[in-house]
């Protein structure tokens, strides 16, 4: 709550509103005496002649624009703006107005010492209603965050020639803190896991924030779904109680992908994905990937995040991958790193990675033998509302790696050199009319001075750049955009249309050469009792080539989610 004098700043602004009031409801009649359209000029000795068109047997909307320049006027500073008259002519209405002497902000204090400097607020800048409530009410909510829930803002303004001084003081009242966080009814995750994920924790401040946030904090786990919130105030120490149940995140999921090979024959893709998470209630995510994209070709990866070990903020992060392409070359990634969370829904990993790169082709210098050893860093920042299926919200993951990469291992050609690689990838869902906006970036860049191509990033097919085989394309860097609209036809069903668009730097006989590609679909995701069916039709091309409809590309998926 904010107290504050009633002289001096109202005694403007009320007075002028009741004569213009006043004015209105004197001269309607002879405002307004049939129905057309009439141009209303707004005039004074400093505001520039302007022009509006308006009904004229409306009262209320000259009355609303005339308020629009008042507040508009009053919001720069100008607290005595007023309109001195309205004259109706034959051809158009005159409305004259006095602007008044422009008003500054001045001094601004906190409890007779804090200098206040916040934004545009600040001594010497137009003085601004809208601005000086918006810094009441952050002033307010921090102290009410810090363990005063009970606090007032008091509010002393005074005038000074052309400058408004401000002072503020708080009473803040009692003093409260958390007691404890406890689960009510069935206990599907550790205390320890939402003592870290919400703020709320035994003697920390009592923050009305973190409460309003529950909801969403808890939901946007993807594994847990808040039923209830009550709060229970004793001896100025506040218990939590949650209620919440599991929300069904572990999935089994399967893609069968048809595609023209190098014969022009048509083959069978296949992906299967498990994905499982809050095992032992700790929140943890395990996650095995298995892709089978061409003849003799696959890749492996599994995945493990343990969040907060220890009962710290800290977590573990773990990663093991497998590729093999057909009798070429074949890649083992090791990652381990350290979680740590930074809050608002942001986290932080420091990485160590190992990568082994081994080739049966002795003879061809396009694949070499090689090791590398990278330390790297990762964040990501996540609000999406529904992992299942999002319908708003920000997923941004970006990586950066670098050390040493050793070529021709095992022989006595070997060399180091500096080997570094940076990812990252923006997805933002914004919901409109009758569905979902789904718009994303994907961007990735290796830099080393001798780069063999089985080194290269591999990319293409249903989960990525769509409309080409997978992993068919061989990039050292590339960025591509995808627009994708969602058009709901039930619960988590919807129709989808989609491009993707992008510039990719592929190898070619002599140099590199940056393609430009495009792609174009549509595609289905149909939830049922037994699970959700999706159907994805694309279409590619690039600079050196044009739209085929013998190289479509038909993925079949389904996830069952238990």
């Amino acid at each position: 709550m904010i107290k504050q004098n009633k002289k001096g700043l109202n005694f403007y602004i009320i007075g002028k509103l009741f004569l213009l009031f006043i004015i209105m409801i004197a001269f309607k009649p002879q405002l307004f005496p049939q129905q057309k359209k009439i141009p209303v000029y707004f005039t004074n000795n400093q505001i520039k002649k302007s022009k509006h068109q308006i009904t004229i047997d409306s009262i209320e909307q000259l009355n609303s624009l005339i308020k629009e320049i008042q507040n508009k006027n009053i919001e720069k500073g100008f607290l005595s703006f007023s309109v001195d008259s309205i004259i109706r002519m034959p051809s158009q209405i005159m409305v004259y107005s006095n602007q008044g002497a422009q008003f500054y902000f001045g001094r601004l204090t906190l409890n007779d010492s804090i200098q206040v400097n916040q934004g545009r607020i600040k001594p010497g800048k137009p003085f601004s209603i809208k601005g000086m409530h918006q810094l009441e009410k952050q002033l307010l909510q921090n102290v009410k965050n810090q363990g005063f829930p009970l606090a007032h803002l008091n509010k002393e303004t005074r005038f000074a020639n052309s400058l408004i001084h401000i002072k503020y003081t708080f009473e803040k009242g009692n003093y409260y803190e958390f007691d404890t966080l406890k689960q009510v009814g069935e206990h599907p995750i550790s205390l320890s896991y939402l003592e870290h994920k919400t703020g709320i924790k035994p003697g920390k401040a009592y923050n009305s924030l973190l409460l309003n946030q529950l909801t969403a904090t808890i939901n946007r786990t993807g594994f847990l779904k808040l039923d209830s919130l009550s709060v229970i105030h004793e001896n100025n120490r506040a218990r939590v109680l949650l209620k919440i149940a599991k929300h069904q995140q572990n999935s089994f999921s399967g893609i069968l992908g048809l595609m023209t090979n190098a014969e022009l024959k048509t083959e069978i893709t296949g992906q299967v994905n498990f994905n499982l998470v809050n095992l032992f209630k700790k929140g943890e995510t395990i996650r095995i990937d298995w892709q089978k994209f061409a003849s003799q070709s696959q890749d492996l990866n599994a995945f493990l995040k343990a969040p907060y070990i220890f009962k710290t903020p800290l977590g573990l992060l773990a990663e093991i991958k497998f590729y093999k392409q057909d009798s070429s070359y074949a890649n083992t990634d090791l990652l381990a790193g350290l979680l740590i969370d930074l809050g608002k829904n942001c986290e932080l990993a420091v990485t160590a990675h190992k990568n082994i790169s081994t080739t049966t082709l002795s003879s061809n210098d396009n694949y070499l033998n090689s090791e590398n050893l990278l330390y790297g860093l990762r964040v990501e920042y996540n609000t999406v509302n529904n992992r299942a299926n999002p319908t708003k919200g920000i997923f941004f993951q970006a990586s950066v790696e670098t050390g040493n990469n050793t070529h021709n291992i095992n022989t006595e050609n070997r060399y180091n050199s500096l080997f570094t690689q940076a990812n990252s990838q923006a997805i933002y869902f914004i919901k409109v009319p009758l569905g979902t906006l789904k718009l994303k970036n994907e961007t990735a860049l290796v830099i080393n001075d001798s780069l063999s191509l089985n080194a290269y990033q591999r990319l293409g097919g249903f989960s990525g750049f769509r409309g080409v085989n997978e992993k068919s394309i061989f990039a050292q860097a590339f960025s591509f955009f995808t627009v994708e609209y969602r058009f709901v036809i039930g619960g988590e069903s919807y129709v989808y249309l989609f491009t993707d668009a992008g510039w990719f730097n592929e190898p070619q006989t002599i140099k590199n050469k940056l393609i430009v590609r495009q792609a174009a679909g549509a595609g289905i995701n149909l939830k049922t009792k037994a699970g959700t069916v999706s159907v994805a039709y694309a279409l590619a091309n690039s600079s050196n080539e044009t739209f085929n409809i013998q190289n479509a590309k038909i993925h079949i998926g389904y996830t069952n989610r238990f």
